[in-house]
């Protein structure tokens, strides 16, 4: 993951297609989609720097970062939705409400 200002990346733990990104402003938006041993779930917490991930499914993350400049996520992956804003200096990136496609993906297991 690309960390820094005017950078946001997310991992994303779900084996399906259909990711929306909508990047707002002269940021960058980098996404990293792991599928197995996903060990993804810690934020760094530094002035001017987001980051997201996504945690063991039937699990649910709500955090706020401790850094001045830096908000991190709530996530939902039980229903594989993930609703990220990330507000940084200089950053303004919304990811979309993503869905993934079969009950057999969304029950899943990552490890």
């Amino acid at each position: 993951m690309a960390y820094g200002i005017g950078v946001v990346a997310r991992s994303v733990a779900v084996p399906a297609p259909g990711i929306d990104t909508a990047a707002h402003g002269s940021c960058q938006v980098t996404q990293g989609i792991d599928t197995v041993a996903c060990r993804v779930g810690v934020a760094a917490h530094r002035i001017g720097r987001v980051a997201c991930g996504v945690a063991v499914p039937a699990h649910c993350i709500d955090t706020v970062a401790h850094d001045t400049g830096m908000v991190v996520q709530g996530i939902d992956t039980v229903a594989r939705c993930i609703r990220i804003m990330a507000h940084s200096i200089g950053v303004l990136a919304a990811v979309r409400t993503i869905h993934t496609g079969t009950a057999a993906e969304q029950t899943s297991p990552v490890r």
